[in-house]
Parts: C-alpha cells; sequence; structure tokens
C-alpha cells in the first residue's frame, strides 16, 4: 500500500490567501523608512479566504537542501484557521515557479503549494509532480525596506494523498510580505533562524509492527498510537528538529509505504499523522 501524505504547514505557517484584498493598507515605520502592510487574497474551491495573518521568512540551503522562501498565511486565531502556503526554492529577485512535490526538479524555479484545513497541518493537501500542478511568480522585491518585502501571485490545485480530495486554489496574490531574516543571510548566505520540529504519529494500531520514518537523513520509530494529536517530541512518536524548511520523508512498516513532504517552521511544532 502506498500513501502519499503531504504537508505544507504553515504552521506558524511552516501556509496565503484568498478571495478579496487583505484591509490592511496602513503604513509602519520600519528602520527609518515606510513599510506597507502585508496584504493577501485568494479563492479555494471558490470559497473566499480572509487571510489575519502573513509571514514569510528565508531558509538558507543545507546540503541538498537549496535554498528558500516559505510564505503562508492563516484565515484564524491562535491555533484555529485555514493555512495556505508556497514555498520558492531558490529564489530569484523575480521570476516564475513550477510547483510540484519538493525540490528534487529538473527546473530551476520550482516550489510547493499547499492548503490545511487547520494549522495542525493533520490532512494537508500539496501539489503533485508530472504534471505539475501548479504556478506562482514573485512579481516585485523591494530592498528599499527591511526587512525586504516580496509581491506576487499563486494558482494551483492540492491534493490529500490519504483520501484523494482535491482543492483547487485560485487567484492568489500577496503584496509587500516581509522576509524574516533575508537580510541578516545576505538573501543567500549564512542561516540565523533557530530550528523547529516535526512529529509523526498514528491514531491506531495498524498491523504492521513499528513505523520506521525517515526525514532529512534521519531516521526515527513509531512504537505507540494515540487518541489525540501528541506534542512533538513526545516518547513513541517519530520526532525530528530541523532547521525552517520543507523536507521530504518517507515511512513503512511490514506492510505499508508512505512517502510527502513536511514543512517545519522555527519555534513551531508541525505534526503528521500516519494511517
Amino acid at each position: 500500500m502506498n500513501n502519499q501524505t503531504t504537508a505544507f504547514l504553515h504552521i506558524g505557517l511552516a501556509a496565503i490567501l484568498i478571495a478579496g484584498v487583505f484591509s490592511c493598507n496602513s503604513l509602519t515605520k520600519k528602520d527609518n523608512q515606510v513599510q506597507i502592510d502585508p496584504d493577501c487574497s485568494a479563492t479555494y474551491n471558490s470559497n473566499n479566504f480572509q487571510a489575519t495573518t502573513v509571514t514569510a521568512f528565508y531558509q538558507a540551503g543545507s546540503g541538498n537542501i537549496p535554498a528558500s522562501i516559505i510564505m503562508s498565511a492563516k484565515d484564524g486565531s491562535g491555533t484555529s484557521g485555514r493555512v495556505i502556503g508556497v514555498t520558492f526554492y531558490n529564489p530569484i529577485p523575480t521570476g516564475s515557479y513550477q510547483l510540484g512535490t519538493d525540490y528534487w526538479s529538473s527546473s530551476n524555479a520550482f516550489g510547493i503549494g499547499s492548503y490545511s484545513p487547520s494549522t495542525s497541518g493533520t490532512d494537508a493537501y500539496g501539489t503533485t509532480e508530472s504534471p505539475y500542478t501548479g504556478t506562482a511568480s514573485i512579481t516585485d522585491v523591494n530592498t528599499a525596506v527591511t526587512p525586504v518585502t516580496i509581491s506576487g501571485t499563486f494558482n494551483f490545485k492540492a491534493i490529500n494523498p490519504l483520501t484523494n480530495a482535491t482543492v483547487t486554489v485560485s487567484n492568489g496574490s500577496f503584496h509587500n510580505v516581509p522576509v524574516t531574516d533575508y537580510n541578516s543571510s545576505g538573501g543567500g548566505g549564512g542561516n540565523t533562524t533557530t530550528t523547529g520540529q516535526a512529529t509523526f504519529w498514528c491514531n491506531s494500531d495498524l498491523g504492521c509492527g513499528n513505523i520506521t520514518v525517515t526525514c532529512n537523513g534521519q531516521t526515527s520509530t513509531i512504537s505507540k498510537y494515540f487518541s489525540a494529536t501528541p506534542s512533538c517530541g513526545t516518547s513513541g512518536c517519530a520526532s525530528f528538529t530541523l532547521n525552517p524548511g520543507t523536507y521530504p520523508f518517507t515511512a513503512k512498516c511490514s506492510s505499508k509505504n508512505w512517502n510527502g513532504n513536511i514543512t517545519v517552521t522555527k519555534n513551531a511544532c508541525a505534526t503528521m499523522r500516519l494511517y
């Protein structure tokens, strides 16, 4: 059995968007410069999504993982609300990106689009590859303010690999979104961000023994099951401490296999239920 599980949390992110322009047009004083508050808009399955929070941060590359800008937005407060996100790998000043499943792509400009009905990332939807199911663009980079801000557009179709349900995100746009850590890293050097956590878990005995999860070259094991979403690092879960970014993962037991992506944001807990 092959279940593809894709998570793009923002969880904080690591998600952007919806119908109608965000009602923030005030000016914020920043480092003796005037910075316009960010806004975003989009639709998902023809429904309106009004973002209450829009964030983005720069993640320096590490090993085989390229540098990225991870942007997300949610339409609620606290742990409630939907999350839509876009990751831009190998970000360039301006340009278009194909949205697929991960950073292993023949394209020089690529990324991931994601949607989650909650900030927990459970039952997350993600773009697919072959064929690509989305596009995004960075149309403007404002280096006259600190931090640097980006503006652009996005459209994608995402699938929940566990249920095969789909969501279509369209007419997406974002404006003047500050990119945290971009300036301190020089837009490509040094990683000043703190780590986040990713935890994989099950809510029932799947009858195939312990589940081995591999993520970013590390391996951990799910040996227990839980009736509710556990905290990151809970014993019996497969837990990882990682730099912010979107990582592919694989998982297997005696009769089942999973693969997908999970997005980690700094100082946050990303959870993924396998079933």
